[in-house]
């Protein structure tokens, strides 16, 4: 009996001073043994403590009094426990405490039951935000244009990870390549390529780099479509290849404009074999860059062919309010420039955009002529006239004379093809430029993504493994600036993350922003407030310098929030010390509100300024490692543009820089009160 006694004193010290809260209960039935509710028999102060009550109160309770529902709340689960004895686990966000927690029900014998808490309201939290993070990924990669893969180092590359895209690029679901399924990948690549590939990636893994190549697969339908692939290999701590991980995008366009530019060069031999030696120079001339350069050239050559002494090749100017040429070359007249020409055409405008050969005329764009030619023109005065087109429009003319006689047909045929080579020398200058800049786009793409995930990624990992390596207790200091490592490389990737996905919103979104009533003093003081903290950590002062008599705009007050803040943070960030002060004054004359961001920070390079607002670009403004995703200030000029609205800056280098802002003022839009 003694031995019982003490056996219930200890369970009662335990029980009672037990960390979790805990409950000792029995269940009430009605006449039929149906559940209707339980009483608390018993229960450690730290349940008291959770529901807020002291624990007088506590024992004897009725469940659905304590916790003010009826029935109490997983009544039937203890109910089932209690009949059989089988111990349950629920999972309860107690509002009292207004914490979550799991609760471990156990029954000693019918109808009592324990109750234990354990509080997972942190790794709730904890487990929220790594969903979040993990959705934002996610979100990221289905957007790419193209997809992502991890696959196994055989021949088959064998896939265990595909992203969304592979289906839309391939025709194939996702589960018929992975593992090999249905179908693998090497099988879609074209055969041709099949062993150069592997032979190139065998190289690559055993001097660790990034494997690059562009190759031909048969899509699910038959098609053949080209891709460029960029990859890596991961290894294992031993140095084994464990996998291999890439991005792969359609360049079936790119390949198309090469293959088409090559048979235009085919064809274009096929049709100069009579003038063979001076075709082989222009063949070189179109290549080049630049196309003025080229155009000029191409006149050269054809002047020698036809032997003219009086000549000059143009552009049309068509978006100008008047007629002009921009003029590229001329021979025979006393003015050559670079600048535009007014024309007097004496045939319709129509004729002129649809001339499509060589037409020979003596008044065709008489007042040129009469304006610049060096001697008055001879009786037997004809201008053979040959238009330069592009996409089955007239975008250009070259005009020769210089023979006593008329020119002949021979003469028009060479001009003709003078004017296609010229043409080809137009569309590969456009089309270099385009793939120029798709690929400076997609490789400044690529690149920053990949640097702004691994970078924060990495400095995160280094920063938990260290705490992993050393005792919390005995180094408080160092875990807290670990910690704090962590937290800013969090927000780094939160920031760069936000920033793509406002970037892709503002792409998707109507032209035509939804708008709001918004007073900009209130919504500016709510935004400083925010940033204040950075301000603070840099002893920057913000100057508010708003009128309160400001009119309310009619915008967009989401964009408007994405804007200023982008803008003050980008302020901040170049601003070492100093102030920033924001001050907007009304233009009723110009139905416009200007607003100014002016800083004291470092400027900027003047050699940087028309490059600011483009995107994905990043500009020297410091000798410092800039960690900007070069979208910030692409993202404020769409949103501004959207509201038919301006935004530029005026900087010095070393002299600070303001940014101006300048939105729509509507007539009739009271004050604020």
């Amino acid at each position: 009996m003694s031995l019982l006694r003490d056996s219930l004193t200890l369970y009662r010290d335990l029980f009672h001073s037990s960390m979790n809260p805990m409950c000792y209960c029995q269940m009430i039935y009605n006449d039929d043994g149906q559940p209707v509710d339980y009483q608390i028999m018993d229960a450690n102060p730290a349940f008291a403590t959770m529901m807020h009550t002291d624990q007088a109160h506590v024992l004897q309770s009725i469940g659905s009094d304590l916790h003010q529902t009826n029935p109490p709340p997983h009544l039937h689960v203890y109910d089932n426990v209690v009949k059989t004895k089988k111990d349950r686990y629920v999972e309860a966000y107690v509002s009292v405490a207004k914490r979550t927690y799991q609760i471990h029900i156990s029954s000693p014998h019918h109808p009592f039951f324990f109750a234990i808490y354990y509080d997972i309201t942190s790794i709730k939290k904890n487990l929220l935000e790594l969903q979040e993070k993990d959705q934002f990924l996610q979100n990221l990669i289905e957007n790419l244009s193209g997809f992502v893969y991890r696959c196994k180092f055989d021949k088959n590359w064998t896939m265990v990870y595909l992203s969304k895209g592979f289906e839309e690029l391939t025709g194939y679901s996702s589960e018929d390549v992975l593992q090999n399924q249905s179908i693998s990948y090497n099988d879609i690549i074209h055969p041709d390529f099949q062993q150069s590939i592997w032979e190139k990636w065998n190289h690559i893994v055993k001097a660790p780099g990034t494997f690059q190549d562009e190759y031909p697969i048969t899509t699910k339908s038959g098609m053949q479509k080209w891709v460029w692939e960029k990859g890596r290999a991961i290894y294992d701590l031993e140095g084994n290849v464990v996998y291999l991980e890439g991005f792969i995008t359609d360049i079936t366009q790119r390949k198309k404009m090469e293959i088409s530019y090559q048979n235009s060069l085919l064809e274009e031999k096929q049709r100069t074999n009579e003038l063979e030696s001076l075709f082989e120079a222009a063949k070189m001339i179109i290549k080049q860059k630049d196309f003025q350069s080229s155009f000029r050239r191409m006149f050269d050559l054809l002047c020698s062919v036809t032997s003219s002494t009086k000549g000059f090749i143009g552009l049309f100017q068509n978006h100008l309010p008047s007629d002009t040429i921009l003029l590229l070359k001329s021979i025979g007249f006393t003015f050559d420039s670079s600048a535009p020409i007014p024309i007097s055409i004496h045939h319709d405008q129509s004729f002129f955009q649809s001339m499509k050969h060589p037409f020979i005329s003596s008044d065709m764009i008489q007042a040129f002529w009469k304006q610049y030619q060096i001697k008055p023109c001879p009786p037997s005065f004809s201008v053979i006239y040959t238009p330069i087109r592009y996409q089955s429009k007239t975008i250009g003319i070259m005009a020769l004379t210089g023979k006593a006689e008329k020119y002949n047909i021979q003469d028009s045929k060479v001009c003709s093809a003078f004017s296609y080579l010229t043409s080809l020398a137009y569309q590969n200058w456009e089309s270099v430029r385009m793939m120029e800049d798709n690929e400076k786009m997609k490789d400044q793409f690529v690149n920053q993504v990949s640097h702004e995930l691994r970078t924060p990624l990495l400095a995160i990992q280094s920063c938990l493994r260290l705490l992993q390596s050393h005792s919390c207790s005995d180094h408080k200091e160092h875990t807290q600036e670990l910690l704090s490592i962590c937290d800013k490389n969090c927000q780094r990737l939160s920031f760069f993350i936000r920033e793509i996905l406002d970037f892709q919103k503002l792409k998707s979104s109507p032209v035509s922003p939804i708008l709001d009533r918004v007073y900009l003093p209130t919504l500016l003081q709510e935004i400083i407030k925010m940033i204040q903290p950075l301000a603070d950590e840099k002893q920057l002062v913000i100057h508010n310098e708003l009128p309160s008599t400001l009119s309310i705009l009619h915008v967009n007050r989401d964009e408007m929030a994405t804007l200023f803040p982008n803008l003050l943070h980008n302020a901040i960030k170049y601003t070492h010390k100093g102030s920033i002060t924001i001050s907007a004054k009304e233009k009723p004359e110009q139905k416009i509100m200007h607003i100014q961001i002016q800083d004291t920070g470092e400027g900027i390079h003047q050699e940087d300024l028309p490059k600011l607002f483009a995107s994905f670009t990043r500009c020297s403004r410091s000798n410092k490692q800039n960690n900007s995703s070069g979208l910030g200030l692409s993202i404020c000029k769409q949103i501004v543009e959207r509201h038919r609205g301006k935004i530029w800056v005026d900087s010095l280098w070393g002299k600070g820089s303001t940014f101006h802002i300048q939105l729509p003022l509507q007539k009739n839009i009271q004050h604020a009160q």
